[in-house]
């Protein structure tokens, strides 16, 4: 059996931001959300892993998590109640891969990153999606901002390499940029806002 290894540190990243989907730069976004303390940070590192099975087909996952909750704050200009959360995700990588919630990322290996949502749906979604709700309808937002300290959307999540083709001579993944996580305070905008509220890399 052949063993192969990646000599090389995968960044993966995601950004939770309170932002906008279809980013309106200097545009308010009602219900915007931006992290206490600035983004939290995740670290994915793939260097010198083992791929026992270099043939297409064979994966390597991997999970991160905050270990907890976070604190984020909404800001609104009008008030608000019973409000879920909305969430979108956005992938750098546009082509599909060979197997259902895949992206390509390069000609060797597809990617699968999936994000946790909590809130009535406590479920992980595969990127991309756009405008999920928590389905929690629970939340307010007192003008001008509300914080909110027990956050779990966006603090674990899942990604899962897929060999595609065997792998020659390993494979350069530094700097793959592979996703990004918005969210927003109820439904009274259409997109998102632009602070990044967690980064993976």
């Amino acid at each position: 059996m052949a063993t192969m290894l990646i000599g090389r540190k995968s960044c993966v990243t995601i950004l939770l931001c309170g932002g906008l989907f279809s980013l309106n730069v200097g545009a308010a976004v009602e219900g915007e959300i931006t992290p206490v303390g600035g983004p939290k940070m995740y670290n994915i590192d793939v260097a010198n892993q083992d791929i026992t099975t270099n043939s297409p087909g064979a994966i390597i996952p991997y999970v991160f998590s905050l270990g907890g909750q976070y604190a984020g704050v909404a800001s609104c200009t009008i008030p608000m109640e019973d409000q879920a959360i909305y969430y979108s995700a956005t992938a750098s990588i546009l082509q599909q891969g060979s197997s259902p919630g895949y992206l390509k990322l390069n000609d060797y290996m597809d990617v699968k990153i999936e994000i946790f949502i909590r809130g009535l749906r406590n479920d992980y979604f595969a990127v991309p999606f756009n405008n999920e709700s928590n389905g929690a309808y629970q939340n307010k937002c007192v003008p001008p901002t509300t914080q909110f300290n027990n956050f779990e959307s966006g603090a674990q999540g899942r990604v899962t390499f897929m060999i595609t083709k065997p792998i020659v001579n390993g494979v350069n993944l530094l700097g793959t940029e592979i996703a990004k996580l918005y969210g927003r305070l109820g439904n009274y905008s259409a997109g998102m806002g632009t602070s990044p509220m967690s980064i993976i890399s």
